[in-house]
């Protein structure tokens, strides 16, 4: 059965919309713009990055960053049960996590 042009209109649309829903360029370009963030040196001044958040989501920041750490975590292969603290704190122990696991071997 071929699909119908209502379906493959469909498609086109949903890709579209995925598309624009995934603005995080946007954000950032955003939060640079407009507060003391700057995307090379989140590590220096993560409060940055969690204020701008608080800014342009409010309550839903937490929910944002919970999700920003979960997927640096299972990157990582850093235990859950080390996610607690703050933002700042949860970055620093992936941070580390990330220096520990690629130092080099001279």
């Amino acid at each position: 059965m071929c699909p119908s042009k209502a379906d493959e209109f469909n498609k086109i649309l949903i890709s579209k919309i995925s598309e624009v829903l995934d603005f995080s360029d946007v954000i950032l370009n955003f939060l640079e713009l407009n507060s003391s963030f700057k995307r090379g040196e989140i590590m220096k001044n993560a409060d940055a990055l969690s204020n701008g958040i608080r800014e342009l989501f409010g309550d839903s920041r937490a929910i944002i960053e919970d999700i920003i750490v979960k997927r640096i975590y299972e990157k990582r292969n850093i235990s859950s049960e080390r996610n607690s603290g703050t933002f700042d704190e949860k970055l620093h122990r992936a941070y580390k996590s990330f220096n520990e696991k690629n130092k080099i071997s001279i």
